[in-house]
């Protein structure tokens, strides 16, 4: 069964994989980068396929690693076979996955009620409950956010009505530890939701698709993919107060890389770190200091990637890990890479030609990373470790 995307997906996909061509010049040099830098061992953990489609689900997505219990949490988007009136072998499951790939189906959306085509990420609070969101279903069918309790209680906290109430989320929720609320964005709308479901409206960006993230005083800061400087459209820095308020930070323009393909990262003096598509660029590395000081930590043509995608992780030593967007055979190729504190950059993996690298990375607490994957035309995607 071929991968397809859904409505609440194909948004996803347009924002992240607007692809370009390398020139020879800079695959030559890419080539070179690879050679040296094959360090990490790639591990697979599990394998979807056509034959497991019912049972174990099928596209995982939005992966979450759990100290606790020493696992992983994730759902896939499709897959389950519990789904009415669906042409995807159902609506997508949720899983936790050992160390050693095996998986445990701990729900099967069903549909119009539960929830349907799961998408952007899980989160845990200090009391075990999971939260995540779906693209779809929910009384309106405008996509859910529901909670995992630790006793196996799943419950739909949240069913978006359209417009300006939200829709089609696709993005990781965050939790303020201070407040014990949950942030998150639903299209253009910036939300707070209770663990008990109290929903609020929180800001509404005008025109511009934003992603959040806490520092670790719990202020919310974010990037806006679009917007800002009228020359360039692509995309602000920015913060938000407990009432909704927007605080400009940094406007991107086209020396700066802009359009960011993902949600900062922060670190515990509080400088933010992401990484921006770049659009017609290669792309690039930047970095906003807690002093409001700008840099560009590396430019993706200067070692032939192209393109960083999706959310970066911060180790504690201050080094930077992401993947590189390649969302199908014949474009730029898939990579894995480390940018260190010192700002060095090195290409740690790179994928088959026909293998293509989704969503964004986690990182355990020893430093192996965790991500997920597809092989165009041949149903088949797969969980992986990176192994230092």
């Amino acid at each position: 069964m071929a991968l397809t995307f859904q409505v609440g997906e194909v948004m996803h996909i347009v924002r992240h994989f607007r692809l370009a061509l390398l020139s020879a010049t800079v695959a030559f040099a890419f080539a070179a980068d690879i050679e040296s830098a094959q360090a990490w061992k790639y591990k697979t953990l599990h394998t979807y396929t056509d034959s497991n489609f019912a049972t174990d689900g099928y596209g995982p997505d939005g992966l979450l690693w759990d100290a606790a219990s020493g696992s992983l949490y994730g759902v896939t988007t499709y897959g389950g076979d519990r789904c009415p009136n669906d042409n995807y072998g159902g609506c997508g499951v949720l899983f936790q996955m050992t160390a050693d790939g095996t998986e445990t189906v701990l729900h099967r959306f069903e549909g119009r009620k539960d929830g349907m085509y799961p998408q952007g990420g899980l989160i845990k609070d200090d009391a075990g409950n999971i939260y995540g969101t779906t693209t779809r279903g929910g009384k309106s069918n405008f996509g859910t956010i529901f909670k995992q309790a630790p006793d196996g209680t799943y419950t739909v906290i949240h069913a978006f009505e359209g417009g300006d109430n939200g829709e089609y989320p696709d993005t990781r929720l965050i939790w303020d530890r201070t407040s014990g609320q949950l942030y998150g964005m639903a299209y253009y709308t910036a939300f707070k939701i209770t663990p008990e479901g109290k929903y609020s409206l929180w800001h509404q960006f005008d025109g511009s698709f934003a992603y959040l993230a806490t520092d670790a005083q719990n202020h919310v800061y974010g990037v806006t993919q679009s917007g800002g400087d009228e020359r360039c459209n692509c995309g602000t820095v920015f913060t938000l107060n407990p009432q909704g308020d927007e605080t400009l930070l940094y406007t991107f323009t086209r020396r700066s890389f802009g359009f960011p393909s993902g949600p900062p990262v922060i670190d515990g003096r509080g400088d933010l770190f992401g990484a921006g598509y770049g659009n017609h660029e290669n792309g690039s590395l930047f970095e906003l200091s807690r002093k409001g000081v700008f840099s560009v930590r590396h430019k993706f043509h200067e070692t032939g990637a192209s393109h960083p995608s999706s959310e970066l992780v911060l180790d504690a030593s201050g080094s930077l890990y992401g993947a590189t967007a390649c969302y199908s055979p014949g474009s730029s190729p898939c990579i894995i890479f480390e940018n260190s504190l010192r700002k060095n950059f090195q290409i740690l993996y790179t994928f088959d030609e026909d293998k293509v690298a989704l969503e964004p990375l986690i990182a355990d607490e020893t430093g192996n990373l965790f991500g997920t994957m597809y092989i165009d035309d041949k149903d088949h995607s797969e969980v992986f470790e990176l192994v230092k």
